[in-house]
C-alpha cells in the first residue's frame, strides 16, 4: 500500500473524520435521487396516495406534479438515509497537489455512515459525480425538469384484453 494511502487511512481514523464532518458547514444535502425513486416514481404509488381507482387514467402531468411534490417533502424533511450531507475535504501532499476527498454522509439514529466516493480535482468534479450518479442537490431541487422525472418514473403496464382461440 502506498504510504500515502496509510497517511490517509490513519488521519481518517484520527482527526480527519472530525474534520471532515465538521467541513459540511459549506457544503449541500443531496437527495439520492436514483435509489428513492424505486420506492417512490411509480403509477402504483400515485395511485395509492392520491386514492386513484384502475379506471381513472394517470397523465405525465399528474406523474410530475406527484414526484415535485414528493421531492419538494424530501427536501424540506430531509432524512439522514434519504438525504446524506456532502462532504468535499482538501488534501494536499507534501508535494503540494492539491485535491478533494469526496464523500456523502448518511445519518442513521445516532450512526453517522459514509460512502466514499474518491478523490477528486476540485468540488466542481465532485458535485458533477454526484449528479451524474444519481444525487439530486436540495439547492438545485426545484430545476428538475419534467423529461427527467419521466426518464425515471416507473410506469403502468398497460393491460392487453385477451384474444379468443378460435373455434376448431
Amino acid at each position: 500500500m502506498p504510504a500515502g494511502l496509510a497517511d490517509l487511512q490513519e488521519w481518517l481514523a484520527t482527526d480527519g473524520w472530525d474534520d471532515l464532518l465538521a467541513a459540511w458547514i459549506n457544503e449541500d444535502v443531496a437527495l439520492n435521487l436514483k435509489q428513492w425513486v424505486t420506492y417512490k416514481f411509480s403509477d402504483s404509488t400515485l395511485r395509492d396516495t392520491d386514492g386513484l381507482d384502475e379506471a381513472e387514467a394517470i397523465t405525465d402531468r399528474m406523474r410530475v406534479d406527484f414526484a415535485r411534490a414528493a421531492i419538494s417533502y424530501a427536501v424540506e424533511n430531509s432524512e439522514g438515509d434519504d438525504s446524506p450531507s456532502v462532504h468535499s475535504f482538501p488534501i494536499e501532499r507534501e508535494d503540494g497537489a492539491r485535491a478533494i476527498l469526496g464523500c456523502t454522509v448518511e445519518i442513521r439514529g445516532h450512526d453517522h455512515i459514509p460512502q466514499w466516493h474518491g478523490v477528486f480535482a476540485d468540488k466542481d468534479a465532485f458535485y458533477r459525480h454526484l449528479r451524474s450518479a444519481g444525487f439530486l442537490f436540495h439547492s438545485e431541487a426545484n430545476a428538475i425538469g419534467g423529461a427527467e422525472i419521466l426518464a425515471l418514473w416507473d410506469f403502468e403496464k398497460k393491460k392487453t384484453p385477451k384474444r379468443k382461440k378460435p373455434s376448431p
